[in-house]
């Protein structure tokens, strides 16, 4: 929230002048500024940096074209503006140590952010070598995800550090922006990019010790850049820091718990913990602990479980919750090695969230590519046989349909061939006809060719005689339909079998008319 601002020889004197003419110009009472300003206060001391005008608006004492009107009529007096070689434009925030301003720098003609050290600070000696550390620690880096540094000074005993400007928004006003939370894959670019600016701070020897959405900005192209390093400690052989002994530095919401006891001996694995806690937040919509007090918030950090992000946002994949989680380990080797390998991660989970979803081969239906592949972050051993039972029935399952296709396969072989063994091949030779039936009154037995007769020698006319019973019994034979299949081989058990040659050798028989009779199987 833009605030005037009035700069006098003796140094810089920052004054609330946004409420002072909300009142003037009728827009709210003085009873409801000093609630919101109550409300702003609790906010600044629990790690929350909330402007007076988004409070007035939330509580309905405010319209955002009220708000727009109160903006422009803060002026700042043209000749008071200048600071060094940079010109104030307007005020961009203000932070633990100082207010921020966006400016000019003449001589350079660029946008720049000028961070001022607030005049109860500046008397103060150990806040000035902090202000002036911190200036030089930026100065030291030379990364893309990091606020580079340009300037750093002291004016009209007004210390100054000039930094580049980057047009976009904190992670927390991108959060109010988006509705109180961002889209998973926003939150893991968001992280991945903080953790390759922290590992090459750590490169670096300098720990952040402050990484919250408030110091984390993102410009209009989505790049990630972290800043204020305010808290920031140099880690160099010799370095005392015993002063800091028994203080917990951070921000309660987002403080690693051996921060939060005052350890000294504190590494790069704090930084991870801190945007583990930051990821939590802006997944969420929540940050991980809370409580009235900072103090209950810190002891929480150290005492309670680390929450499952799940709990309040359903809809996460479980590799990302698995990352926060191990990210908020209590135990500083519980967490990732370094942000490096954090960042990786990270990356995995982008591209496992970005791509489609797979097909499962035994049921033919889409599943997410997250569902099976991640354990539960949070109890890994409990859940590490679940998939291997499940294989294991779809795999039993498989095994079981096989063998019953297999048994059916074989079942139809076994009747086909029994089948075939049981009834003639139709492309076989007809069977050798059964011999003739003699005749009980006939007293001598019947010719074997009687369907067959060879024919005369001479042509005579057919005798005058009626037929013997024997031969009237021979056609009758003939025209009986072919026995059961079983029946031929039990005739030929009962008699002798004709030679097979015998119907073949003679000729048809010809009818009284002179035509050949056709010759009949039987």
């Amino acid at each position: 929230m833009a605030e005037s601002t009035t700069i006098s020889p003796g140094g810089v004197e920052v004054q609330n002048r946004f409420g002072a003419l909300a009142i003037e110009l009728g827009f709210c009472t003085k009873q409801q500024l000093q609630e919101a300003m109550k409300v702003q206060a609790a906010a600044a001391k629990a790690g929350f940096r909330k402007r007076l005008g988004d409070i007035l608006i939330k509580k309905g004492y405010l319209t955002p074209e009220q708000l727009k009107r109160i903006l422009a009529s803060q002026k700042v007096d043209e000749g008071k503006k200048r600071i060094a070689n940079f010109e104030i434009v307007s005020k961009l925030g203000e932070g633990s140590m100082g207010s921020v301003f966006k400016a000019r720098q003449r001589g350079m003609d660029r946008v720049v952010a000028l961070k001022l050290l607030s005049p109860q600070l500046a008397k103060d000696e150990d806040f000035r070598q902090r202000f002036i550390k911190e200036a030089r620690a930026v100065a030291k880096l030379n990364h893309p995800h990091i606020v580079s540094g340009i300037d750093v000074g002291e004016y009209n005993r007004v210390y100054y550090f000039a930094m580049e400007f980057v047009d976009g928004q904190t992670l927390a006003q991108r959060m109010e922006a988006c509705g109180g939370r961002l889209s998973e894959k926003e939150s893991l670019e968001s992280a991945r990019q903080t953790a390759l600016a922290l590992e090459h701070a750590h490169q670096n020897g300098l720990l952040h010790r402050d990484v919250k959405p408030e110091n984390i900005l993102v410009d209009k192209n989505g790049v990630t850049k972290l800043a204020d390093l305010g808290l920031v400690r140099i880690n160099r052989p010799g370095e005392d820091f015993s002063a800091e002994k028994g203080l917990a530095i951070g921000t309660p919401f987002y403080i690693s718990p051996e921060q939060a006891q005052g350890l000294l001996d504190i590494t790069p694995a704090t930084d991870i913990y801190s945007l583990g806690a930051t990821l939590y937040h802006i997944l969420t919509g929540e940050p991980p602990f809370d409580a009235p007090t900072g103090r209950e918030i810190m002891k929480k950090h150290v005492r309670d479980p680390v929450p499952d992000p799940r709990t309040v946002n359903p809809t996460l994949s479980a590799r990302t919750a698995r990352i926060c989680m191990k990210c908020m380990q209590k135990d500083p080797k519980d967490r990732y090695r370094n942000c490096e390998a954090l960042a990786k991660d990270l990356e995995k989970a982008i591209v496992e969230l970005a791509a489609p979803p797979r097909v499962n081969p035994t049921t033919k239906h889409f599943t997410p590519t997250t569902a099976s592949t991640i354990p539960d972050p949070v109890s890994p051993g409990s859940r590490t046989h679940q998939p291997r039972r499940r294989l294991t029935s779809r795999r039993n399952g498989s095994d079981a349909s096989g063998a019953i296709v297999a048994a059916a396969v074989v079942l139809l072989v076994l009747i086909i061939a029994f089948v075939l063994l049981k009834s003639p091949a139709r492309t076989s030779l007809p069977p050798p006809p059964p011999p003739p039936k003699i005749p009980v009154a006939s007293p001598t037995p019947a010719k074997p060719a009687t369907a067959v007769k060879a024919p005369p020698r001479q042509k005579q006319p057919p005798p005058s005689t009626a037929p013997t019973p024997a031969a009237e019994s021979a056609p009758a034979t003939q025209t009986k339909p072919p026995a059961a299949p079983t029946a031929p081989a039990e005739t030929a058990t009962a008699q002798p079998e004709p030679p097979a040659e015998q119907p073949r050798t003679h000729p048809p028989e010809e009818h009284p008319d002179g035509k050949e009779k056709p010759m009949e199987l039987p």
